[in-house]
């Protein structure tokens, strides 16, 4: 990020600071009851496993990818499920495509939730397949509640996880990311 605004404004990279973001760690943390609970709300058993996706609904967050890398990933690890956390702009277009998937009944739209590590918490695997990010704050509260990333490689994602010892990255195409995730899940 810090080279694209040193090109847009013209400036030389000595002038320019990167200051990252932090998250609570207070707040984002692993929580086991937080985890039982919330995972209960959606009739999510303790047996199958969540592959998650939190925040918005929106075609530059890659939510389709996810569900295309979940319909994969489905056909080798049949107790997966896929949990979408937030709402958006594209929200209608993603559920009729998780309505299409021969997977449908193991897809599950929360809607916004305004307690993101609760949420979090009931995922056993996360992916992040944005098409263009930023900086990726959820990448953080993810992995302060020791939750496996696996993402995309966009800017803002390529900065925060170090391949392989922060969290998987990838090429952000559906098929890597469900590579990915039957790779963890063995």
């Amino acid at each position: 990020m810090k080279d694209k605004i040193t090109s847009i404004i013209g400036s030389s990279r000595g002038n320019v600071r990167r200051v990252y973001n932090s998250v609570d760690t207070l707040r984002f943390k692993p929580d086991l009851q937080a985890r039982s609970e919330f995972r209960a709300k959606f009739g999510i058993s303790d047996n199958d496993i969540v592959i998650g996706f939190i925040g918005r609904l929106s075609w530059v967050k890659g939510v389709d990818i996810a569900i295309e890398a979940f319909n994969i990933a489905k056909k080798k690890c049949p107790n997966i499920k896929l949990l979408i956390v937030g709402d958006g702009s594209d929200e209608k277009k993603l559920k009729q495509q998780a309505r299409q998937s021969l997977f449908a009944a193991d897809i599950i739209f929360t809607g916004f939730c305004g307690e993101a590590e609760k949420a979090i918490n009931a995922f056993d695997i996360a992916v992040v397949p944005s098409r263009c990010e930023a900086f990726g704050i959820v990448v953080l509260e993810l992995i302060a509640c020791q939750v496996p990333v696996i993402g995309s490689s966009a800017d803002g994602i390529k900065e925060i996880i170090t391949d392989r010892i922060d969290g998987i990255i990838t090429d952000g195409s559906s098929k890597e990311i469900a590579s990915q995730i039957q790779e963890l899940l063995s």
